[in-house]
């Protein structure tokens, strides 16, 4: 009876050493960019409506590190050729009377939205530091604001629920939106927007097995579409009609990481996270 059941162990051990070999020796799924061309658009930074003097503030700052700190760091993040601010950059608010920045002064701290996306705000796997080009953006922005205003403001950092965020901007949850959000006609009707300070566009990305099959927006319909509720991507796939079905998640990353397990067939997110993470092997 002992020798039986040592029999049944050895051989279920063996099965479960070739179930668990077949697994690591699976290749991970890759992404590939499909060649469809949806425009460009550009990335600002919000606050709340009727917050002039803030982004007042934030534009003063961000043509002032134009260029020294903001080339550092998007040489850093690979993003050097999508600036689109310079030092003869004109801002375009000026002598904004409302409390905005006064109070951010007064209150010694700055509260910044943003959701998980490399490269823009993410943590470092091998540091385990918050970073991303938005994150050290924002950084230097601060940085020289204190410098020559003479405050000592902070900076913290919250993860928001993108879909939610203008309602929440406006509640006075937090003060910025900082974290490559797209502008749009409709944005700045319900946020005060900074100068577009970062070229970017959407794109859709497909697993590699499937680059063939799906080569075009019609053919794209046929496909179970994913995006980020409330993104410009989500946008692009109701204009142009992709996918036979469209799921929604709380970020990019989730719409990616789910394209690649294979809960969707194609996902339309901003370029420069999908370079960032297929150059990367993500």
């Amino acid at each position: 009876m002992k020798k039986s059941v040592l029999i049944i162990l050895a051989l279920v051990l063996v099965i479960a050493s070739v179930a668990c070999l077949a697994a690591c020796n699976k290749t991970k799924a890759t992404a590939t960019i499909l060649n469809i061309d949806f425009g460009s658009e550009e990335y600002g930074i919000a606050a709340a409506t009727g917050n002039k003097a803030l982004i007042e503030k934030i534009n003063e700052a961000l043509i002032g590190i134009a260029d020294d700190a903001m080339l550092t760091v998007a040489d850093k993040f690979g993003l050097k050729s999508e600036l689109l601010i310079k030092s003869d950059t004109e801002n375009p608010i000026s002598g904004a009377t409302d409390d905005s920045w006064k109070n951010i002064v007064e209150k010694g701290k700055i509260i910044i939205g943003y959701t998980v996306f490399a490269p823009i705000a993410y943590t470092d796997e091998s540091t385990k530091q918050f970073t991303g080009f938005d994150t050290e953006l924002a950084r230097e922005v601060i940085k020289w604001l204190n410098n020559k205003y003479e405050t000592n403001i902070t900076i913290e950092f919250t993860e928001i629920d993108w879909d939610l965020k203008v309602v929440n901007i406006n509640k006075g949850d937090f003060d910025l939106i900082w974290n490559g959000m797209t502008i749009t006609d409709e944005i700045k009707t319900q946020l005060t927007v900074s100068l577009p300070y970062l070229n970017n566009r959407q794109v859709a990305v497909v697993r590699s097995e499937d680059k063939d099959k799906y080569t075009d927006i019609e053919s794209l319909k046929s496909a179970v579409a994913g995006c980020e509720k409330g993104s410009a991507g989500n946008d692009v796939i109701d204009a142009q009609g992709i996918g036979k079905k469209t799921l929604t998640f709380a970020d990019q990353l989730s719409a990616y990481n789910q394209l690649l397990v294979g809960g969707v067939d194609v996902i339309v997110i901003d370029s420069i996270m999908a370079g960032y993470y297929i150059a990367n092997g993500k």
